[in-house]
């Protein structure tokens, strides 16, 4: 008999419940300006917040940091 149980295998998915975290290092285009620290990017459906310089819209930022449901920028 088994007293100690295997090691499960890797999930499929290994940012299920960890979403911002599987965005750190992509690059995305700013939906509305970064002015005073704060802009927005769309990413799928959903618009996210983002922190960073001032930034006009258009532009390509990647995520460097993400802290929550805040992301942090800098330019792509």
């Amino acid at each position: 008999r088994r007293l100690a149980r295997p090691k499960p295998d890797a999930s499929a998915s290994p940012f299920l419940n960890r979403r911002t975290e599987a965005l750190l290092g992509r690059e995305f285009t700013l939906e509305k300006p970064i002015i005073d620290g704060s802009g927005t990017v769309r990413i799928g459906d959903t618009v996210w917040r983002v922190a960073g310089p001032d930034t006009p819209a258009g532009t390509r930022v990647k995520v460097v940091q993400v802290d929550g449901a805040n992301l942090t920028v800098a330019a792509a």
